[in-house]
């Protein structure tokens, strides 16, 4: 099996995946290409399935990525921006029990931001 693999591998450095992709089309063959990290975002599936939403956040639009799976009744993906630092600081850490003068002696020793 380690020669074949390294055999087929020795073939295929022989030319580009889209080389190789216009010889396996005209030979009938069942393929896909394998994207690289810069080609996905641009790749009309994944365009077209909504994979790359364009969000709005305090510093502009930016690009983020969905769930690339579907689920029946279930809104999965981003809802929106990431939050700005220390935006949920004071209600992660009172969820934690910290009292709200524990949590304000924080904020004024600026160990959090809010």
């Amino acid at each position: 099996m380690a020669e074949l693999v390294e055999g087929i591998d020795a073939a295929l450095a022989q030319k580009s995946r889209d080389e190789w992709g216009v010889i396996f089309d005209a030979e009938g063959l069942i393929w896909g290409p394998v994207l690289g990290l810069h080609e996905v975002a641009r790749d009309p599936q994944a365009q077209a399935i909504g994979l790359f939403p364009i969000l709005e956040g305090s510093a502009g639009e930016y690009r983020s990525v969905s769930i690339p799976l579907r689920f029946a009744g279930a809104d999965v993906g981003p809802k929106g921006p990431a939050p700005s630092i220390g935006q949920h600081s004071v209600e992660v850490l009172a969820s934690l029990g910290l009292s709200a003068q524990a949590i304000d002696a924080l904020v004024s020793q600026g160990v959090i931001k809010t």
